[in-house]
C-alpha cells in the first residue's frame, strides 16, 4: 500500500492489511494506539481494531519491528466541498469525541507530546528539541529560523490561555482523507497514529488546517457545536492551537532534517509557509 513516513502497510488476502509499525513509536505508545481502537470498536465506531495474535496479544516482533493485523475497512473517500459537507465533518468529530471522552481514564500516552508542549518534546529519530532543531536551522537556514522563531515567541505566550479546557482521547488527524463513507454513511475511520489525550480544540484545529478558507473553517466549527457546543473561550484558542500544530510539524521535520534527511528542509519551509499565512481575526465566532 501507498505508505507514510513511518509506517508500512500491505493487503493481505481481500480483508486483511498488514502493518509494520512505526520504529519511532514506543512500544507502550503502539499499545496505547491498539486499546484505543479496541474500545472504539466495542462502542460501535467503525475502526479497524487490531485482530489478535495466537498468544491472545496484537502486536508480534519480527527481527526487532513490531507488526500488527488490521481488518480493511471497506469505502470511498471524498473531500467535503458544501457547507453542508463541511458541517457533517465538524459534527463526525464532535460525535467522536462524545465517546473518546469515555476513554480519558487511559491517561497520557507513554512517551508523547501534547500540542501545547511541541517545544519541550524531544522528537524523533533521535531525541531532538525543538530548540535543538532551530539552532542548527538557524546556523544554515537564518531567514527560515527566523520565521518559524517569530511565530514560536507568540505562540508560546498565548498557550498560557489553554489550561483548564476540556480534555478527550482525540484522534489527531482528522480530515476526508482517514474517512471512509458507503452509502453517504460514515463507513470507516483511519490512522490513529496520533491519538492521545489532549484537549479537544487541538484536534479541531488540526481538522481546520486541512481548510483554508474562513467560510469552510466556520463551517467545520458550526457542525460541531451542533452536537457539542464549545465555550468561548475554546473558540477563542483555536487560531493559537491550529498555528502550534504547524508549529510542532516544523519541529518534527527539523529533527528528521539535522539528522540527514536533507528532502525534510521542504517540510519545514511549508510549515513555515503554513504558519505565515494563518489568519488570526475572530473569523470562527
Amino acid at each position: 500500500m501507498p505508505t507514510g513516513l513511518n509506517s508500512w502497510h500491505w493487503f493481505v488476502g481481500d480483508g486483511l492489511v498488514l502493518r509494520r509499525c512505526n520504529p519511532f513509536r514506543s512500544e507502550a505508545a503502539t499499545r496505547y494506539e491498539h486499546e484505543v481502537l479496541r474500545r472504539l470498536d466495542a462502542l460501535g465506531w467503525p475502526v479497524a481494531a487490531p485482530a489478535l495474535a495466537p498468544d491472545g496479544d496484537t502486536l508480534v516482533d519480527v527481527h526487532g519491528c513490531w507488526y500488527a493485523l488490521f481488518p480493511r475497512l471497506r469505502g470511498r473517500k471524498v473531500w467535503p466541498r458544501s457547507v453542508e459537507a463541511l458541517e457533517r465533518l465538524g459534527s463526525q468529530l464532535a460525535g467522536l469525541h462524545g465517546a473518546t471522552s469515555e476513554l480519558v481514564d487511559l491517561g497520557a500516552r507513554p512517551d508523547w507530546p501534547r500540542l501545547a508542549g511541541y517545544a519541550s518534546t524531544p522528537w524523533p529519530p533521535d531525541g531532538r528539541t525543538f530548540a535543538d532543531g532551530l539552532s542548527e536551522l538557524d546556523l544554515r537556514e537564518p531567514i527560515l529560523a527566523g520565521r518559524i522563531c517569530r511565530h514560536h515567541e507568540e505562540v508560546s505566550e498565548c498557550l498560557l490561555d489553554v489550561s483548564g479546557l476540556p480534555e478527550v482521547v482525540v484522534h489527531g488527524d482528522f480530515h476526508a482523507g482517514n474517512l471512509l463513507v458507503r452509502a453517504s454513511v460514515l463507513a470507516g475511520v483511519l490512522d490513529f497514529d496520533l491519538t492521545c489525550l489532549d484537549l479537544r480544540t487541538a484536534d479541531i484545529a488540526t481538522t481546520l488546517g486541512f481548510h483554508h478558507g474562513p467560510e469552510e473553517r466556520a463551517a467545520i466549527v458550526r457542525g460541531y457545536s451542533n452536537v457539542s457546543a464549545l465555550a468561548d473561550r475554546e473558540v477563542r484558542v483555536l487560531p493559537t492551537l491550529r498555528r502550534a500544530r504547524n508549529l510542532a510539524h516544523a519541529a518534527h521535520a527539523m529533527s528528521f532534517w539535522t539528522s540527514g534527511r536533507d528532502d525534510m528542509l521542504a517540510q519545514v519551509e511549508l510549515a513555515a509557509d503554513l504558519l505565515d499565512g494563518e489568519r488570526f481575526p475572530d473569523e470562527w465566532e
